[in-house]
């Protein structure tokens, strides 16, 4: 029997897309929307029985490995994606550079962000007797990207 149950999850966060042809070559932002799906067998003893996982528990890996980094941050990808005279521009609004988050991927795409989020859950739930079927990113209302590792 192939069970799974999902989670959907919120932040808030800008980045920019140097040398991308549009308006997300500029620092914008967006309301991301994410889904996070498990699969695995039932729980046969515990408070947990009839679960696959608890989803207080998982809301719990979510916030500390997820959004506690990214919710209200500026994201980058591993080469600073913003040059480097703006940080002194920035630092007269407050502390920037506590407000940038450097990410492992070549990009702040939805596509790098969702593998992100993927690989960095993923480990978290190896000592679970579940596993990580797929994660859902939307940028947008009516764009979203998804991985499957």
């Amino acid at each position: 029997m192939a069970l799974t149950v999902s989670k959907t999850f919120r932040f808030e966060a800008a980045h920019v897309l140097p040398g991308y042809v549009g308006n997300c070559s500029r620092i914008h932002g967006h309301s991301y929307k994410f889904t996070v799906t498990l699969g695995g067998e039932l729980q046969e003893v515990g408070s947990n029985s009839q679960m696959i996982m608890d989803f207080s528990e998982l809301k719990r890996i979510v916030q500390d490995r997820i959004i506690s980094q990214l919710d209200h941050m500026f994201l980058s990808a591993n080469r600073l994606e913003l040059p480097v005279h703006l940080f002194e521009t920035f630092r007269i609004w407050g502390d920037f550079a506590r407000s940038v988050v450097v990410l492992p991927i070549a990009r702040t795409t939805a596509e790098e962000l969702v593998r992100w989020i993927f690989t960095t859950l993923s480990k978290d739930l190896s000592n679970t007797p579940t596993y990580l079927v797929s994660v859902t990113l939307w940028e947008t209302e009516d764009s979203s990207a998804t991985y499957t590792g």
